[in-house]
């Protein structure tokens, strides 16, 4: 079997083949990526722990507003 076929660019997220070593949209090198977090993960994780976060809540506030409904 042979290896992958493609690569994510760490910087953009674009879709690209194993033979390239910077991406051609935004100039990322892709053999020695940057460290660290971008920008564009804090927000992603920051939204995801928002969604998880609010889900809840707003299934307790539906709950309570049938309850109230509910006693009239």
């Amino acid at each position: 079997m042979h290896g992958p076929t493609h690569q994510f660019c760490t910087n953009c997220n674009a879709m690209l083949p194993t033979h390239l070593d910077e991406c051609p949209r935004c100039g990322e090198n892709l053999r020695n990526p940057s460290t660290g977090i971008t920008t564009r993960e804090i927000f992603k994780l920051t939204g995801v722990v928002v969604l998880v976060a609010a889900v809840p809540f707003i299934i307790l506030i539906g709950v309570a507003v049938i309850c109230v409904l509910s006693t009239r």
